[in-house]
């Protein structure tokens, strides 16, 4: 894959299903100091157009990890949960995995 243009976009549920709440954001990757990853978990009425986009939290990965629990971002039924990096993320990372942690409301 190969990332051009800023912001950077990933989807990760098009659709809720339910309301929920997201109480955990685990990022891990590849990187040293160098190629640390910054962004922000995001919510919008859909992924393309990204209408009505919200900031949920950013991460920042320091040595390659970046650990949010105890948190509380609701998202309504039928909503976008997507990741909006910083920038386009460095072409040495080679592995990047987001854990989303949520419970239905």
């Amino acid at each position: 894959m190969t990332a051009v243009g800023s912001p950077y976009n990933i989807c990760i549920w098009p659709k809720t299903d339910a309301a929920i709440t997201i109480t955990g954001i685990d990022v891990t990757c590849n990187a040293d100091p160098t190629t640390e990853l910054d962004g922000n978990l995001k919510k919008a009425d859909a992924f393309i157009g990204l209408a009505n986009a919200a900031t949920l939290g950013a991460f920042d990965t320091t040595s390659g990890a970046y650990s949010g629990s105890s948190l509380a971002y609701q998202v309504a039924s039928g909503k976008c949960v997507y990741i909006s990096f910083d920038a386009v993320p460095e072409s040495a990372l080679k592995s990047i995995s987001f854990d989303v942690t949520y419970d239905y409301d």
